[in-house]
């Protein structure tokens, strides 16, 4: 496990409650003892020890990318909470905040009318394994001031501040088996500025990302798959790496069919595709189909209203999914797409 501490010259029950609250808001562990509580999330752990006059964290993550993104998190809830100042954290050594790679265009073509494949050459062990989040972001900040770094205390400072990044979550498509290169689909949309950015991107450029993030790669005997273009990503890399036997149904809202990517011929698998410019095909596939659902994995990523409306209707329906995940891709902005950047897919 990797690990880093702070300390607070405030009292115990000052400091932890209101954390612990928000996590019980967000259905994680919290463990309350008398002078110590213990959080576990997604991220990690977190231990609270103190007394009247000073509280201890010790947090601690399976990976370093996971710990650097679980102390920010708590390091933003602290300043929330008017303590920031008040942090005193261990000292970190280096200057590349754990979960940042840097890494070199080494291709960038159109693969399909809408779409473009972009490779990038670097060090993705991070990515390697099916514990590991299959999203990350692309980190566009204002021209000629650096990539973001770590300050003293072991956080991500953002030249100009974060507000003048553009940090778009994407999802790995493929990764090589050394882990010495990922690739990355991209839906292209007049007006999109990752898709304007990659209009300039140059073979032999250096970028940055953060990651990895978000969903891990899902097992089950059966799955139920619903995504317009911007989720085929996401759902191609769950087709490939699930096992021949898994029973796989699909469905893709696509702006032209011949978007539609090759599907592995070694699974049982329903493909089924509908129009993206009918809001309701997409979500209408979900409702016909959910007297299926019993003891699957159900997969849901498109717009933010199509998402909300999948959430609200799996809550108030009597589905029993063995597990499910429903995503917000992005968001419609006055006809046109854009990126949740703020949402870790």
């Amino acid at each position: 496990m990797e690990t880093h501490s702070a300390e607070i010259p405030v009292g115990f029950l000052e400091v932890t409650e209101p954390l612990a609250g928000i996590a019980e808001k967000n259905g994680y562990s919290v463990e309350r003892l008398s002078s110590t509580t213990i959080i576990t999330a997604p991220l990690g752990q977190v231990s609270f020890v103190g007394d009247e006059k000073i509280t201890k964290l010790r947090f601690s993550s399976r990976t370093k990318a996971e710990l650097q993104l679980f102390k920010e998190l708590y390091a933003d809830r602290l300043k929330k909470l008017g303590l920031g100042a008040k942090i005193k954290w261990e000292k970190s050594v280096g200057s590349i905040p754990f979960n940042q790679i840097r890494c070199e265009v080494t291709s960038c073509g159109r693969i399909s009318k809408n779409f473009k494949r972009l490779r990038l050459k670097g060090n993705f062990s991070v990515f390697a394994g099916d514990s590991a989040g299959l999203h990350f972001r692309f980190l566009l900040g204002p021209a000629g001031v650096g990539w973001p770094y770590l300050d003293d205390n072991g956080l991500t400072l953002w030249p100009l501040g974060i507000s003048e990044w553009h940090r778009p979550v994407f999802t790995v498509r493929r990764i090589a088996r050394d882990a010495k290169w990922i690739e990355v689909d991209i839906a292209l949309h007049t007006g999109g500025r990752v898709t304007d950015w990659l209009k300039e991107l140059k073979v032999g450029d250096e970028i940055a990302i953060n990651g990895p993030s978000g969903m891990k790669m899902p097992t089950a005997d059966k799955m139920f798959l619903f995504g317009d273009e911007t989720a085929m990503p996401a759902i191609m890399r769950i087709l490939e790496n699930n096992p021949p036997g898994t029973r796989v149904n699909a469905t893709l809202a696509l702006r032209d069919i011949k978007d539609l990517q090759a599907m592995p011929n070694d699974k049982q698998l329903t493909i089924k595709t509908v129009k993206m410019e009918d809001e309701s095909g997409l979500l209408n596939e979900l409702y016909e189909n959910c007297h299926k659902f019993s003891d699957c994995f159900l997969f849901f990523a498109a717009e933010r209203s199509q998402s909300s409306k999948a959430r609200e209707f799996l809550k108030t329906s009597s589905i029993l999914v063995k597990s499910s995940k429903i995503s917000s891709y992005w968001t419609k902005t006055n006809q046109a797409y854009e990126n949740i950047s703020n949402q870790a897919r």
